[in-house]
């Protein structure tokens, strides 16, 4: 054999390697991106179960979260600093899933289905009270303002307010 046709064997050699490596990085790609969904959903699911814990873990915490959703003046200071640490839980995760959203890591028909919730319980008199004293959240609130949402859930309490 001539050093020509070793030189050409070597290129063909080497640029099947390189398409086996392309190959093989798409694939390592593929599967990180879909661990990398399965543990954003994963996270989602966790923080609204934790939400949920907290939030209703008991009566007496089931009772100061309906009450101060639907008559917030009913409340005692207590009663209203329990609401207000819940309802800050609940917004916390809200605002953890918009920030993953924005950085395009959180999919965009999760974030629909969010917001619209989100939007939704917050349209109740104690969340438009919380809502209005707490300027942290202002571009989580903009992003509720903006999208169109219709009602997705039923919360499983009457808000004093009527809805269509």
């Amino acid at each position: 054999m001539n050093w020509d046709a070793i030189g050409a064997i070597g290129e063909i050699i080497g640029a099947v390697t390189v398409v086996v490596t392309l190959f093989y990085l798409s694939l390592q790609i593929r599967q990180n991106t879909k661990a990398q969904s399965i543990s954003t959903f994963e996270s989602a699911m966790s923080g609204f179960n934790e939400v949920l814990r907290y939030s209703f873990g008991d009566t007496e915490r089931a009772s100061v979260f309906r009450r101060g959703i639907t008559d917030i003046d009913s409340l005692d200071e207590d009663e209203n600093i329990l609401f207000n640490s819940m309802i800050r839980h609940y917004t916390n995760h809200i605002y953890k899933l918009f920030r993953l959203y924005e950085r395009g890591v959180f999919p965009e028909s999760e974030w629909i289905n969010t917001v619209a919730e989100t939007k939704q319980l917050f349209e109740n008199n104690g969340l438009t009270r919380f809502r209005a004293e707490n300027s942290y959240y202002s571009d989580l609130w903009t992003e509720m303002d903006r999208r169109d949402t219709t009602r997705i859930s039923s919360f499983g309490f009457e808000s004093t307010e009527k809805h269509e």
